[in-house]
C-alpha cells in the first residue's frame, strides 16, 4: 500500500501536511523547535483510497531513540529552524481562517509544501511552502487512514502468504526431484 517510505529517493511535490505538534528545542544554544508533520488523508475520496493514494504510515519522521530509562521510543518530530518555522506560520490553515499568532498555534494547522528525504525521514522544504484552500478536517482523516492501514495489512499479509505457498511449492518440487 501507499508508503513513501518505500522508496529511497521519495519526493511529494506539494503535499498537503498536518503538523502534529510543535516543541521548542532545548539545550544551549538551541533556537529552533521540533515539529511533529504527516500527511494529511482527509481530502481523500473512496476512489482516491481504492487507487493506492494516500499514507498508510503518515507521519514525516519515525526515529527511535532510547530514552532516560533505557525503553526505545519513537519520536516523529524534525528539527526546523525558527525562521522556517515562523515561515510555517505564515501559511498554516487552521479552521475558520485563524491566524496563526505563536509556534504553539501551529498544531492542527495544515500547509502545503514539497517534501524531499533528509538524514533518513522527510522533511518539508519551507520555501516552497503554501497555504491550502481548505482546512483540515480530523475526523476525514483519521478514518482514511485506518482504512489505508488495514489495505497495507491486507496486502503485507498476502505477499506474506503467497511467499510462503512459493517456497512450499519449492519445497516440494526438490523432493519430487529425489524420488525417481
Amino acid at each position: 500500500m501507499a508508503n513513501i517510505r518505500g522508496d529511497k529517493a521519495a519526493e511529494a511535490k506539494q503535499a498537503r501536511l498536518v503538523v502534529t505538534g510543535v516543541f521548542k528545542q532545548k539545550g544551549e544554544n538551541l533556537t529552533g523547535y521540533n515539529v511533529a508533520l504527516k500527511f494529511a488523508n482527509d481530502l481523500l475520496t473512496d476512489k482516491d483510497i481504492q487507487a493506492g493514494k494516500g499514507q498508510s504510515a503518515p507521519m514525516l519522521a519515525y526515529n527511535k531513540y532510547i530514552d532516560k530509562n533505557g525503553k526505545e521510543q519513537t519520536s516523529y518530530t524534525v528539527p526546523y529552524s525558527e525562521n522556517q518555522v515562523k515561515e510555517m506560520m505564515a501559511v498554516g490553515k487552521l479552521s475558520g481562517n485563524k491566524k496563526v499568532k505563536t509556534p504553539e498555534e501551529l498544531t492542527g494547522a495544515v500547509i502545503e509544501g514539497d517534501v524531499f528525504p533528509d538524514k533518513g525521514y522527510l522533511k518539508v522544504n519551507t520555501k516552497t511552502l503554501n497555504k491550502p484552500a481548505k482546512a483540515y478536517n480530523k475526523e476525514n482523516d483519521t478514518k482514511n487512514t485506518a482504512i489505508l492501514r488495514e489495505n497495507a495489512k491486507a496486502a503485507r499479509e498476502a505477499k506474506a502468504a503467497q511467499a510462503q505457498a512459493d517456497e512450499t511449492a519449492i519445497e516440494a518440487e526438490d523432493t519430487t526431484q529425489f524420488e525417481g
